[in-house]
């Protein structure tokens, strides 16, 4: 039986992130912006276990962080209403993870340092290509387009030929089937729809009483 390629142990490994971020990404309404952290912190942490396991450097296990911060908090700053994105803002993720705000302005250098090295890590590699293939855009990284796309293929290239390119990822992600989530996405999930429907039904009977009370 053949070994699991990287890029397909890291999707696996990160399943429940995939949907967290995918909830994140379609606008979803959040009720508590610290519950959303709190499960992303959970979920990245899982995965740094698995690379533990999986005998990958300290080093690559940072940097793989380091992604996946950047990843939630771009998404929560792009999707987020004005009032979860402030109070998002105002704590981001990485301030969560690492304790500052740099953590996210090394994902550049991090990147071209690796894809310049004469053997860059694949666990890497296959991070930053799930995080692209999620819509990552790195609006406070990349100041021309350009760059991040030749980024995307470099990182395609250097990965093996069987494992599917930024693209082709992106269209998975889009096309995802509910047997993949493990129990856990589901709960996510679950949970993102219950905060998102008592968020609804809260606004929904604020204004109605006020209407009232008026």
């Amino acid at each position: 039986m053949n070994k699991p390629s990287i890029s397909a142990l890291v999707r696996a490994h990160l399943q429940d992130y995939v949907l967290l971020i995918t909830r994140l990404n379609s606008g979803v309404a959040v009720q508590s912006t610290e519950e959303i952290q709190r499960l992303a912190t959970d979920i990245i942490h899982a995965f740094d276990q698995r690379l533990l396991d999986e005998q990958v450097s300290e080093r690559e296990r940072l940097q793989a962080k380091y992604a996946l911060c950047a990843l939630a908090d771009e998404a929560a700053l792009r999707f987020l209403n004005e009032y979860n994105r402030r109070r998002w803002e105002a704590r981001p993720l990485q301030v969560v993870a690492f304790g500052d705000y740099a953590a996210g302005e090394q994902l550049f250098e991090t990147i071209q340092a690796e894809l310049h090295s004469p053997e860059p890590s694949q666990w890497l590699l296959a991070v930053w290509q799930l995080m692209f293939a999620l819509g990552f855009n790195g609006r406070y990284l990349f100041t021309d387009p350009s760059q991040k796309q030749a980024l995307i293929s470099i990182i395609d290239q250097k990965l093996p030929p069987e494992q599917a390119s930024v693209s082709a990822l992106g269209q998975r992600m889009g096309t995802i089937h509910w047997r993949s989530f493990s129990p856990l996405s589901w709960c996510v999930g679950l949970l993102l729809g219950v905060l998102g429907l008592y968020w609804g039904l809260a606004n929904y009977l604020d204004h109605f009483v006020a209407r009232i009370i008026g």
